[in-house]
């Protein structure tokens, strides 16, 4: 029997080295009777268990490679048996009962300490090896994890150096029939070979793939970042915006929740290098989602307040008491994360960790969410008086923010059932990345200040010559050939004609004469009407005094459709009544409500 046993372990021995290259291993090689010492059979279902045993980055570089091996007997833990007053927990059971054994540590408590903290502590004890599952609950198992992605787990104090023992996890649904015959052999030794190699997750992590998809989404944030900053420059040097003004607060939220992502994307993505502690992972993960709720919460704020003040529709949430309590409600989301951030520097804690969680990913944006769809319910039936163009413009920018901050919540949901597995991980947290950058994109993109042009960075005007190269690229290898003879658009000589033909009755001086051939190709977009060319065009087309812009937009959209050609160009060289020119380079831009009385617009110019 002894040769027998003997001459068995050689060969698994053999096999698991000349494989360990390709799949690490914990291998059941044997049972003995714990009083006589003789070999007898294992129970059926663990006879030919292997399980991957992924090594921890903190062990040394002899443990970690391919040729370490390490045998003997099974000993089975939880954290009943250890001590966390203090770090390396302390075990509590017989003293000689974890000497010379391979330690199996059943979901240890990693927010109490670290797994090298855990793993000292079982040398203390005089273990070969710290095998743990840490996601082996029983809610974690049903979805299948993998080990090995726990890997990078250190926190503030760990050497992250470990001569011995070697430490590896086995997080996977196998475990099962191992500790259920670990828990039923009283009379039973299992003995097992261990050999680490890398993990799926550290395969992922090292791919050439997987770090060419975060340079994109690092480019991306690089982007929103110069868009968000040049915007709120454009405001505050150009437009002469207040600095306390909710547009300025939607761009610095959204600006200093990109850089933390960025800092986050570039030096260390989704805890793949280990290169901060496990509490400045987690802050740097989860800080840009608080920023995002409050550049969303003043997003919502804006809207609603523009909405108000244009005269278009009221809404109750742009009042002072309503939009301040929904400011600072969102605030307290940012300063929940940092307090809890602070505490997790010193100890974890999982019920603080689930109540960040979800407060700060599901219920204050749940509340956000619910907020927009009130108050775009509230406001999108007046809008619909606008005019098509900037109606739809409007309704797709609100429409994509709810879309994207609701699809965010249902994501997040999922994410514990994604962390555990990297194939499932890199495909939820690339969706998770691509809505929330689309959602900050929305957010900076709908914000046009009048001096922009003199404000655009080169990343952003790379991105969209990029942007545009792939569309018409795109778009050519869709497009159909069209004829000449197809072409809508009319000749100068049609447009003349129809300029010719819109002459403002009853007054001297033609208003439709020819339009100015000797101008530069563009001119037009520095020209506007005089005061008195809005009088006139007002009396010749018989808008009174109860009409809105909404009704004279109409009007010359009409005027100029035939045509084709801007009012200016129509009207070019034209004299009011008075012997004035109707168009003249434009001097003043007035932003007004176009719901408001035309002629009184027209009133308030000229005083």
């Amino acid at each position: 029997d002894a040769l027998a046993r003997a001459m068995k372990g050689a060969v698994v021995a053999v096999a698991i080295v000349l494989c360990a290259g390709a799949r690490a291993q914990l291998t059941i090689e044997s049972c003995e009777h714990v009083s006589t010492g003789k070999t007898i059979d294992c129970p059926q279902h663990i006879s030919d268990l292997r399980l991957g045993a992924a090594a921890y980055a903190f062990n040394s570089v002899e443990l970690r490679g391919s040729g370490a091996l390490v045998r003997g007997s099974l000993a089975l833990t939880d954290n009943a048996d250890w001590d966390y007053t203090s770090c390396p927990p302390s075990f509590l059971g017989e003293a000689d009962r974890l000497h010379g054994r391979i330690v199996l540590h059943m979901v240890p408590d990693v927010g109490a300490c670290s797994p090298e903290q855990h793993a000292r502590g079982a040398a203390q004890r005089g273990a070969l090896a710290w095998v743990s599952c840490i996601h082996c609950g029983p809610l974690e198992l049903a979805w299948e994890p993998q080990p090995g992605g726990n890997a990078n787990l250190w926190r503030l104090g760990d050497t992250r150096h470990l001569a011995e023992p070697l430490a590896v996890d086995i997080s996977h649904k196998d475990v099962q029939p191992l500790v259920e015959a670990l828990r039923e052999s009283g009379v039973t030794v299992i003995r097992a070979s261990l050999v680490p190699s890398r993990s799926q997750f550290e395969r992922m992590w090292r791919s050439p793939a997987y770090w060419c998809l975060f340079v994109f989404f690092s480019v991306v944030t690089a982007i929103i970042i110069e868009m968000a900053f040049t915007r709120g420059a454009a405001f505050l040097m150009g437009d002469s915006i207040p600095v306390r003004s909710l547009s300025i607060g939607t761009l610095v939220a959204v600006l200093f929740g990109n850089i933390i992502r960025f800092i986050h994307l570039a030096v260390d993505p989704y805890w793949s290098r280990g290169f901060y502690p496990t509490s400045v992972a987690l802050f740097i993960l989860l800080l840009p989602s608080s920023f995002e709720l409050v550049s969303t919460a003043w997003y919502i704020a804006y809207f609603a307040s523009a909405a108000s003040s244009s005269g278009v529709v009221s809404v109750s949430l742009a009042r002072s008491r309503s939009r301040w309590a929904l400011l600072a409600g969102s605030s307290l989301t940012l300063l929940l994360d940092v307090g809890i951030t602070t505490v997790f520097l010193y100890r974890a804690n999982a019920f603080l960790f689930i109540l960040k969680v979800a407060v700060n990913l599901v219920l204050v944006p749940s509340i956000l969410v619910v907020a927009s769809c009130l108050t775009a319910a509230r406001v999108w039936p007046s809008l619909r008086t606008l005019p098509g163009p900037l109606m739809r413009k409007l309704t797709r920018h609100v429409q994509v923010s709810i879309f994207l901050q609701a699809g965010l919540i249902v994501m997040v949901i999922g994410v514990p059932w994604a962390v555990v597995d990297p194939h499932r991980q890199l495909a939820v947290f690339t969706l998770l990345l691509t809505f929330e950058l689309a959602n900050s994109f929305t957010k900076v993109h709908s914000f046009r200040p009048f001096t922009h042009a003199k404000f655009i960075g080169p990343l952003e005007r790379a991105g969209r010559e990029v942007f545009t190269m792939v569309w018409s690229g795109a778009a050519g290898l869709n497009a159909k050939p069209q004829r000449t003879s197809d072409v809508s658009r009319p000749s100068d000589d049609d447009a003349r004609r129809s300029a010719s033909a819109l002459p403002l009755e009853g007054h001297s001086g033609s208003i439709g004469e020819q339009v100015d051939e000797s101008a530069a190709p563009g001119t037009h977009l520095f020209k506007g009407v005089s005061v008195q060319f809005c009088r006139e065009f007002a009396m010749a087309h018989g808008v009174t005094l109860h009409d809105d812009t909404y009704r004279v937009a109409a009007l010359v959209r009409d005027h100029t459709l035939e045509s084709r050609r801007a009012a200016v160009e129509l009207h070019a060289g034209a004299k009011t009544g008075n012997g004035a020119a109707a168009v003249g380079t434009a001097k003043l831009f007035v932003s007004h409500a176009q719901s408001c009385k035309f002629l009184k617009l027209v009133d308030a110019i000229d005083e």
